[in-house]
């Protein structure tokens, strides 16, 4: 409920697919609360310790929770994606991003 989660073991951002889950939440800011209103072209920060990780968004989808193909890795790409539950908690929201710094 509080935090953001890796979904698959040993990612590391800026390698291939890195994958996130979080609760939308509607109460107060949650991580991923306003994840939906994001659009194509907004740029995502992701913040280590020791770096940032730059990602420009170019694909918002709904899908079904059984989509996991969107967790993949594709050949060549460096991306993040980002995942929250639809308002009615049936469906998620998936956003992806390319890595441009």
């Amino acid at each position: 409920k509080l935090a953001l989660t890796q979904l698959k073991e040993n990612q590391h951002p800026g390698e291939g697919n890195f994958a996130i889950a979080g609760h939308r939440g509607y109460r107060g800011n949650r991580h991923f609360s306003r994840l939906p209103d994001v659009t194509i072209g907004d740029e995502v920060f992701l913040h280590t310790k020791e770096e940032t990780f730059v990602y420009k968004v170019t694909d918002i989808s709904i899908i079904e929770p059984t989509d996991v193909d969107v967790l993949d890795d594709r050949d060549g790409k460096h991306e993040i994606t980002m995942i929250t539950c639809t308002r009615s908690g049936k469906q998620r929201v998936a956003v992806r991003g390319v890595l441009v710094g």
